[in-house]
């Protein structure tokens, strides 16, 4: 053992003797002999042949995380205090909402050195975020470049917002960032599965979330659903809360929409539809959009605005039911608009109901404490064991034409009598549904488990 012990020290002498480190401050090649070597174990850069996710977990995945503080230990013991090396991936704007809180929390921290690297989504068109990073003024660094190199970067950790390999670039995959860094998920949303097999799997058990090194997700009770459908170590999924949230409270803006739209629709009942996309499962817009259109319609003191999931238009085209000129000529009038951009946070702070399907908009909406109308379908998807008492008891739910007309009006008129018990159970949605800071609690952690 003593001399195992002596050979040891002397390997982390020799790295403390030869290393000229760079803090990396830059982007560029190191020329540190720590780097080198770590890189040649840890990233396996020398490994020619395709990566294919199963032998990746038992080869490589197991064996990162020694290595991983090894390498963070060898940096330690050269510079004293290091910056943890954080890396988010930015697909597309919506996706970047998700991280945003997170990333300003570790850019305002001088014990993070972060990057932010674009890259693209792939789902109906390709689409990226460097114009959405050059306007908010967010520098980031071509990841779509072919010559882009992320071991130059050093990564400790990796952060993505979307679990979906299939709608990102191969050099983008869990697989391929795995070779670099640790990886952290954070939900694109509030993290629920419509309790089958299916979803389940692709909320709580894809790839990226069993080789995970952490989940941020939003409660304690979302957490056993990562341990039950995805397998996963309840020591690697966190409930500090959803930096999505965050964006509720980061602005008091509502100016989203455009300034004939805030015009019109100063004074009224301001109420948001969300239609989701799910035709045979969440989705009831075949059912009451027509209803709803018309409820707007009788009602000269609303004004609608239908922000529909991005898939519903592409979805009822493919199905042959509605052609997406003819879904857009549904929400052209005086008192009803279109919605179709990313910052919705902005809508919910316009607004003063919400009428939606299921979706994550029934709790991320919560923070307004206005009221909700949930479409309920009972010969649809239904609603997982970890939220569907919270959304039953938060909303009103309706079934038919008929329950959601009494709704509609009832609201409209200011009787609400779920008012006094709704915020108990949204409270039970998230850590921080009402106070926000997600982001900078999820930084708190990173900062005590790594630095």
């Amino acid at each position: 053992m003593s001399r195992i012990l002596t050979i040891l020290k002397k390997v982390v002498s020799l790295f403390i003797k030869y290393d000229r480190y760079d803090v990396g401050f830059s982007y560029e090649s190191s020329s540190s002999f720590a780097d080198t070597l770590m890189r040649h174990f840890y990233a396996r850069l020398h490994q020619k042949e395709r990566f294919e996710i199963r032998k990746l977990v038992v080869r490589q995945y197991r064996g990162s995380p020694i290595l991983f503080h090894l390498r963070r230990a060898i940096r330690k013991l050269k510079l004293g205090k290091i910056p943890i090396r954080i890396v988010f991936i930015a697909q597309e704007p919506r996706i970047w909402r998700v991280m945003d809180s997170l990333y300003r929390a570790c850019k305002s921290d001088s014990l993070f050195k972060v990057y932010v690297v674009n890259s693209e989504y792939f789902w109906q068109f390709k689409e990226d975020c460097s114009t959405f990073l050059k306007q908010n003024n967010i520098e980031y660094l071509d990841g779509l470049d072919k010559d882009f190199r992320f071991d130059l970067l050093n990564p400790d950790i990796i952060v993505l917002g979307s679990p979906y390999d299939e709608y990102r670039p191969e050099q983008h995959s869990t697989a391929n960032l795995l070779r670099f860094a640790e990886l952290i998920y954070i939900p694109y949303g509030i993290d629920f599965s419509d309790g089958t097999r299916h979803l389940d799997i692709v909320i709580f058990g894809d790839v990226l979330q069993k080789n995970a090194w952490r989940i941020f997700t939003r409660s304690k009770k979302s957490v056993g659903n990562y341990i039950k459908h995805g397998g996963i170590s309840s020591k690697r999924v966190v409930s500090l809360g959803l930096p999505v949230l965050d964006q509720y409270y980061s602005s008091t803006s509502s100016g989203v929409l455009p300034e004939a739209v805030q015009l019109a629709s100063a004074g009224k009942f301001k109420i948001i539809y969300s239609p989701h996309h799910s035709l045979t499962g969440w989705s009831t817009f075949l059912l009451h959009s027509e209803n709803i259109r018309q409820l707007v319609q009788e009602n000269q003191d609303c004004y609608l605005v239908c922000r529909p999931h991005p898939g519903l238009m592409e979805k009822l085209k493919n199905e042959n039911l509605m052609s997406q000129d003819a879904f857009r000529s549904m929400f052209v009038d005086d008192r009803c608009y279109l919605y179709e951009g990313d910052d919705y946070y902005g809508l919910f702070r316009w607004s003063d109901m919400l009428i939606s399907d299921a979706s994550s908009f029934l709790g991320e909406y919560a923070p307004s404490q206005n009221p909700i109308i949930y479409l309920h379908r009972d010969d649809g998807w239904e609603l997982d064991e970890s939220i569907r008492d919270d959304f039953f008891n938060s909303c009103y739910v309706a079934r038919s034409k008929d329950e959601v007309t009494t709704f509609f009006e009832q609201l409209k008129n200011g009787v609400d009598p779920k008012k006094s018990e709704r915020k108990r159970y949204q409270e039970n949605i998230s850590e921080g549904i009402f106070t926000g800071g997600a982001g900078q609690r999820i930084a708190n952690y990173l900062r005590e488990k790594l630095a």
